[in-house]
């Protein structure tokens, strides 16, 4: 099966499976395009975790997969042309797009799969670059705890304190 490949080169340039799974490991953010849903989740490799509560989440028609193999996403996307829009992505590009996806229980796992993908690969680097990330969340928590001061300050009336800690 040949898959268009629809890069910047103004049309679908078609190539064979082997060739298409090759070329788009690795270089960021690369936009194919796949005859089916089966081929487009499969250039996430057979060791592919596939992430069906968060792509309902980010949009119920696309479909998420993460490969463990080369630490990116396949977002894969239907067309109107019945194809397969497929682009890989790094995991915190996902993370971000759906950040209120932590809070959905049944979306934890999947959420820890691609947290733990933006780490170093070796547990030893990535437990030390956790406290880093942690401190580093704390303090844009704190900022925003600030801003919401901020703004109460301004206009107490219509802007409560922060709960829970001024309210206490």
């Amino acid at each position: 099966m040949d898959m268009g490949t629809g890069l910047n080169d103004g049309g679908p340039e078609r190539i064979g499976d082997e060739l298409l799974a090759t070329s788009i490991v690795g270089h960021g953010i690369r936009r194919i395009s796949a005859d089916s849903l089966e081929a487009a989740l499969s250039l996430a490799g057979e060791d592919r975790v596939e992430l069906p509560v968060l792509s309902a989440i980010v949009d119920p028609g696309c479909r998420l997969a993460y490969s463990p193999s080369t630490r990116m996403v396949l977002w894969a996307t239907p067309q109107d042309d019945g194809r397969w829009g497929v682009a890989e992505v790094e995991p915190d590009t996902v993370i971000t797009c759906v950040p209120h996806a932590v809070h959905v229980q049944r979306a934890v796992a999947e959420y820890k799969v691609l947290s733990r993908a933006g780490l170093p690969a070796d547990s030893i680097g990535a437990t030390r670059r956790i406290p880093t990330l942690v401190a580093q969340l704390h303090r844009r928590i704190g900022v925003l705890e600030e801003i919401y001061r901020d703004e109460h300050k301004a206009d107490p009336e219509n802007i409560a304190p922060w709960p829970p800690i001024d309210n206490c």
